[in-house]
């Protein structure tokens, strides 16, 4: 969403103020980016598409690096013998081992492809173990099924998604009425000097002091309004359920 502007810059200039609204309405989605024509959505899809399985397939080198290491240092799980090619096989996975040197190493790697078997039923354990952790941090009180997890974490996604347009919608809401809130700020301001002046003077209009008294009522009340609509934000953002997964993290 674009930032709020000065009603009284919007009034002084309409075209502006068309012009502004136009984008606002037409011009931008909810998440903040522009509405593109059909093709162009669809060749976007199609780079995050992409963009996503490319993504995937670094973090599952990641995990098997990352789990490859952790083997080459646990004593209780491989022999020392084994480990030491664990160490060979995960440099050469994370490029340290240079091309020239790959020969050298070569009769050890062959060592390692032939010991994957092992090294295998150990990287699944582990993987289990990992899954299963995963499954009760998302269901603290039920853990989830393995089966399921995707889905859920899909679920999540999409509902953070969600929650993520409202709270922009929401923040532009509250940004609109705290600069209404202002405007009534100032105008109290003016009155209050008016009355202060006059009071200096020996006449103090009536009109004027209940004006001002007035305003006050109201931005008295456009404040309570906002703490609502602060609270009702906040219960948006931290419902029970993402209170759930916090405290199950």
């Amino acid at each position: 969403m674009l930032p709020p502007v000065d009603s009284a810059i919007l009034t002084a200039n309409p075209k502006f103020d068309a012009l502004y609204r136009d984008i606002c309405t037409n011009s931008l989605e909810q998440d903040d980016t522009s509405t593109l024509e059909a093709k162009a959505r669809r060749e976007h899809d199609h780079l995050e598409e992409e963009v996503y399985k490319t993504h995937i397939e670094a973090y599952r080198r990641e995990t098997l690096c990352s789990n490859l290491e952790s083997l080459a240092y646990r004593h209780e799980d491989l022999p020392d013998e084994l480990r030491e090619l664990v160490v060979l096989a995960t440099a050469t996975l994370n490029g340290h081992i240079l091309d020239e040197d790959r020969e050298l190493v070569e009769d050890e790697l062959e060592r390692f492809r032939e010991s994957m078997p092992t090294v295998n039923v150990t990287v699944s354990r582990r993987l289990a173990q990992d899954l299963a952790t995963l499954a009760h941090i998302l269901g603290p009180g039920e853990p989830i099924p393995a089966a399921d997890l995707p889905a859920t974490i899909r679920q999540l996604q999409a509902n953070m998604a969600t929650s993520h347009a409202k709270l922009a919608q929401s923040r532009f809401a509250l940004a609109r009425e705290v600069q209404t809130l202002h405007d009534l700020y100032r105008q109290v301001t003016k009155a209050s000097m008016r009355t202060l002046e006059q009071t200096i003077h020996g006449s103090v209009a009536r009109g004027s002091k209940a004006q001002a008294d007035y305003l006050a009522t109201v931005a008295e009340g456009m404040n309570k309004k906002l703490g609502i609509q602060h609270a009702q934000l906040l219960q948006q953002v931290y419902t029970p359920e993402m209170q759930d997964l916090l405290k199950g993290g």
